[in-house]
């Protein structure tokens, strides 16, 4: 694919002397979120192989001379990564939600498993970064059979049935969402082949995960303590 064409940062000019002289000059080619994103598509977590048609125009004693050559060079995966950090691309667009720095358990092992989901993200493994997901929900206090049916229940039923509830409620039927949507990634079932996730699934089940761990967390820290002084995981 064409990026387009690169311009010299500044006005460059050269004159001929005897001994041979190499000098550096930076081209700069602006690119779109568009096209970034194009390129992460098709860098797909492996590294990237630019190919640069360079033309330098020369004049010279009254004559204009053209000059040619092609350059192709590899970007690798660590500095291609560092590359869109500092263009703010990773902030914007990959990193795209925050994690606690410490959490009590069982949350702290749903944070790992989303921060290892996030690392498979950024190599391009995407069905295992959907894998680690599913992991940090199931790794999350458990819902009985029951609670979970009532909730399924009470969203499937009456639309004035449905607006009572909670938030808390709420936040796990998003969870039951995220478990579904991951299934296939983290159990093979017989006789089917491996459900193969994109990137934008990825991307939208890192999202809605974190977004989970982030409520759990928050019902945690408000829980009431127990007589041996620790905090319970509260019931939605």
């Amino acid at each position: 694919m064409s990026l387009g064409r690169a311009q010299p940062h500044v006005s460059l000019a050269l004159r001929t002397i005897e001994q041979s002289l190499k000098q550096t000059f930076e081209m700069w080619l602006h690119l779109s979120g568009e096209q970034i994103e194009s390129l992460e598509r098709r860098r797909a977590g492996k590294r990237l192989d630019f190919h640069v048609n360079l033309s330098v125009q020369i004049h010279y004693a009254g004559a204009i001379h053209w000059v040619r050559d092609d350059v192709r060079f590899q970007v690798n995966e660590s500095d291609w990564a560092e590359l869109l950090r500092q263009v703010g691309y990773l902030d914007r667009l990959i990193v795209a939600v925050d994690l606690p720095l410490a959490a009590p358990e069982p949350i702290s092992a749903a944070v790992e498993n989303l921060r290892a989901a996030h690392e498979h993200l950024i190599a391009g493994r995407y069905t295992d970064a959907v894998r680690d997901c599913r992991l940090a929900m199931d790794s999350l206090h458990p819902l009985d059979d029951a609670t979970a049916k009532v909730i399924k229940d009470t969203f499937a039923g009456p639309i004035d049935i449905r607006k009572k509830m909670s938030l808390g409620q709420r936040a796990e039927l998003v969870r039951l969402a995220v478990q579904h949507f991951t299934h296939p990634a983290h159990h093979e079932e017989p006789g089917k082949s491996r459900e193969i996730y994109s990137r934008q699934d990825a991307l939208f089940v890192l999202s809605a995960a974190a977004g989970v761990i982030w409520e759990a967390l928050g019902r945690h820290s408000t829980a009431p303590a127990s007589p041996g002084g620790a905090q319970g995981a509260s019931a939605p």
